[in-house]
């Protein structure tokens, strides 16, 4: 199973990006095939900064765990 954490920026999609997740992974993938993690929300003023975009990274990488993926869909870093 495949655990994908995402960096998120608003509060809008901390809701919304898993929900989205889930429902491509329904459609792409067997079933229980993804884990859908909790999204890691980091402030648009923050993301920008280089330090915190790593911390941001880093804390998904420890979430996602061995074979895990990170999504960042603001396009940002």
């Amino acid at each position: 199973m495949t655990r994908i954490v995402s960096i998120v920026e608003g509060h809008g999609e901390l809701d919304a990006v898993p929900i989205l997740l889930r429902r491509i992974a329904a459609a792409a993938l067997p079933a229980g095939a993804v884990d859908v993690r909790s999204p890691i929300r980091v402030d648009r003023l923050k993301i920008v900064k280089a330090a915190e975009l790593e911390r941001a990274v880093e804390l998904a990488t420890r979430k996602a765990g061995a074979g895990g993926r990170i999504l960042n869909p603001s396009g940002r870093g």
